[in-house]
């Protein structure tokens, strides 16, 4: 009777052991780089490509304008972006082509949703409804 036990018992640990290896062999692994921006804002990061540039808001709390939109490459260069006329922005992700999406507001409180890249920009005005472009796909 024991033996009948034996082999059940002795074929679910092997499987056990051989699911835990597949887990281990299957699972990714990340690389965490911390980084800093100019002026010290609190950071809100929204994206990252390939290329290793992320975008997102910096926060400001003691600045006129306190959220700006911003590019932080990986060769450690960082760029805000605030259109003229525009009391705050943000940028949401961007593509390995370059092509950034984001969002603003006027001096009026009106939401523009854009589409960035290097040779086109695409305001997308709206002041009934909130409008945002979270994101492009690489062939832009």
């Amino acid at each position: 009777m024991l033996s009948s036990f034996r082999i059940p018992f002795v074929t679910l640990i092997a499987c056990l052991v051989a699911a835990i290896q597949l887990q281990a062999q299957t699972q990714a692994s990340c690389t965490f780089q911390t980084f800093s921006l100019p002026g010290n804002p609190l950071v809100l990061v929204s994206g990252v490509n390939d290329y290793g540039t992320v975008v997102g808001d910096a926060y400001f709390p003691n600045a006129s304008v306190r959220t700006k939109a911003f590019v932080h490459y990986a060769n450690g260069k960082t760029v805000y972006w605030l259109p003229p006329g525009a009391v705050q922005s943000g940028f949401n992700g961007r593509n390995n082509n370059g092509v950034t999406t984001g969002a603003y507001f006027d001096a009026s409180n009106q939401h523009h949703a854009f589409l960035q890249r290097l040779d086109y920009d695409a305001d997308y005005p709206n002041h009934r409804t909130q409008v945002q472009l979270a994101s492009t796909n690489t062939t832009q």
